[in-house]
């Protein structure tokens, strides 16, 4: 059975990042510099990542640049004045950087730079920053809600990308629920269609119940199983639930109220059909007593 180790290698680059500089600001960016040291932010030890315990880590996130391939050009971009913060971010916001182009060993095993120690707590997805590692890959990826992608990650980068994962899960005990797109919290096209589609794969590979916490798990199996829920944004909105009642209205027999509304009859179908569908297997007989009128409970 393969493992993390046979993937992927380990290149620690994150003392060799550049990082944050007043000085740099104050020459580049004067009015940023003046904004700060007027907010006091300039005093003291000024920007630094915060210390976190690992034993709160409970997630991966991945991500994607958006831009370039370069850890050291995302770092730069990063230390001055950004979208994240108006005075500059203390270094890269992430834990590991997967280029497009790795270096490999004669093993095929795909260098991941680590820019950042696990115990930073960087700032790459709110909300989430206190337990959550980063993994951004470099490049600009296809998604349809965003124009600027033009290509998709190389299959070096997918190779890797799972590497990590399997890495991480390892260190902090994960099950496939651990696993997050950047796209879950906010940043609809990030980190990519393909990528968006691989974290969702992965995730719904995990044994579990679907549930009202998760509707994006349920938007998934809907979308997979030929239904339309609309964007994979964990919302129960109109489209969705227009998909849950196509898919009630077509799995009737197995005692649904057709109305797109989320109850335990609707979860236990959903559960068989989804199992169903990834195991490639026929759905079991319809229980004997079962219709879409019976009061009998599902079981």
């Amino acid at each position: 059975m393969s493992t993390w180790k046979d993937y992927i290698l380990i290149d620690d680059i994150s003392e060799k990042l550049p990082k944050h500089s007043w000085e740099a600001i104050k020459k580049s960016y004067p009015e940023a510099y003046a904004e700060a040291k007027k907010n006091g932010s300039v005093e003291g030890e000024g920007l630094r990542w915060k210390k976190r315990s690992l034993k709160h880590i409970d997630r991966v996130i991945v991500h994607q640049t958006a831009g370039g391939d370069d850890p050291y050009a995302t770092s730069r971009y990063h230390i001055r004045p950004n979208h994240v913060s108006p005075y500059g971010m203390p270094g890269i916001g992430y834990h590991f950087y997967i280029p497009k182009l790795p270096k490999v060993d004669s093993k095929q095993r795909i260098f991941v730079f680590q820019v950042n120690p696990l115990e930073n707590l960087t700032w790459h997805t709110k909300g989430c920053n206190t337990t959550g590692v980063g993994v951004v890959c470099g490049g600009s990826f296809y998604h349809p809600q965003w124009r600027g992608g033009k290509e998709n990650p190389t299959s070096s980068q997918m190779k890797a990308v799972s590497g990590i994962w399997m890495y991480l899960k390892e260190m902090f005990n994960l099950t496939d629920r651990g696993l997050y797109g950047h796209f879950q919290f906010g940043k609809a096209a990030c980190p990519g269609q393909k990528l968006e589609e691989w974290v969702q794969r992965t995730r719904m590979a995990a044994p579990s119940e679907f549930s009202e916490d998760h509707w994006e798990d349920i938007q998934f199996a809907l979308q997979e199983l030929g239904f339309d829920p609309g964007p994979l944004d964990g919302v129960y909105g109109p489209r969705t639930r227009g998909a849950l009642q196509e898919f009630e209205e077509l799995y009737k027999a197995w005692g649904m109220t057709v109305d797109g509304y989320w109850d335990d009859v609707t979860k236990d179908v959903l559960e068989l059909v989804w199992a169903a569908h990834k195991n490639d297997l026929m759905l079991p007989t319809l229980p004997e007593g079962y219709g879409a009128n019976t009061e009998k409970e599902f079981e």
